[in-house]
């Protein structure tokens, strides 16, 4: 898995498709996901914001992990990770609600 990121982030510069005021958080987002598939602690970072936003945030990101894990474990067709997606798109609505933000990932 490892290597993919690795591969990843040789292959494209994904920074390149958001706006700059979404760039901050696209890049949190990003290596935050890298960390957590990587099995790490997230990265040491200083977010600004209610509590409830930033438990918002990190619950969109637990869920867009769990979307992306069952879709490579399972295929993209499959059920369970139709249910993922459905989590991941509430946990989305939510953080859009609560932040005012676009979630940066799909």
């Amino acid at each position: 898995m490892q290597e993919d990121i690795k591969n990843l982030d040789e292959s494209l510069d994904i920074y390149d498709f958001f706006s700059p005021r979404y760039r901050a958080l696209a890049q949190v987002t990003i290596q935050s996901l890298r960390a957590l598939f990587a099995g790490r602690s997230l990265p040491g970072y200083q977010v600004k914001g209610t509590s409830t936003q930033i438990n918002s945030f990190l619950d969109t990101l637990v869920k867009e992990k769990s979307y992306m894990s069952s879709a490579i474990d399972n295929g993209l067709n499959d059920p369970r990770t139709y249910r993922q997606k459905a989590i991941l798109d509430v946990a989305v609505k939510n953080f859009q609600r609560e932040t005012g933000q676009v979630w940066p990932i799909g």
